[in-house]
């Protein structure tokens, strides 16, 4: 039996038309903003973990390596290194964080845990910290310690009671 192209046709044109109409009527997607900078975002960017550039904050013993955006501003990612067994007082931060352990051990835990019943987090280990909420960290671990983290917005440093507008760059 032949093929009725006519038929076919009509079916497909009418396919067709309903794809597009639900395209045109389907909300556009919104691209998302890029961070606040001088010079433009790169498509890619490649950082070798021994390549970095750390450099000092809050006094020095902590250190910080930038990999993309302004931490000033936000949002950016960044590296940060910590001395094995720094004592880190409860804080909080204006923006809310992405963080993975790179090297060494820490404990993550909020205002109304105690470092004991903290999970200890290894290298791989995921944690993510809602802005303004107190929070402390632990570091035993007998290397220094890397995490990764991704701030949503700019990085700042709040002590617990929280103080408002001091920076991880404020001494």
């Amino acid at each position: 039996m032949p093929i009725n192209t006519t038929r076919r046709s009509a079916r497909q044109a009418a396919v067709g038309l309903a794809c597009l109409s639900l395209c045109a009527c389907a909300p556009k997607e919104e691209t998302p903003a890029e961070p606040a900078a001088s010079a433009p975002v790169p498509f890619m960017i490649v950082a070798p973990l021994d390549e970095l550039v750390f450099e000092g904050i809050r006094g020095g013993a902590a250190e910080m390596a930038v990999v993309w955006g302004d931490p000033e501003v936000g949002p950016s990612s960044v590296y940060l290194k910590i001395p094995a067994n720094f004592p880190m007082a409860m804080h909080a931060h204006s923006s809310s964080y992405h963080a993975i352990v790179i090297q060494g051990t820490t404990k993550h835990w909020d205002k109304d845990e105690s470092e004991e019943e903290a999970r200890l987090l290894k290298p791989g280990d995921f944690f993510y910290q809602g802005a303004i909420r107190p929070h402390q960290d632990s570091y035993p671990s007998e290397q220094n310690v890397v995490v990764f983290l991704h701030f949503e917005g700019p990085i700042d440093f709040l002590e617990f009671p929280l103080e408002r507008g001091r920076t991880p760059f404020s001494q």
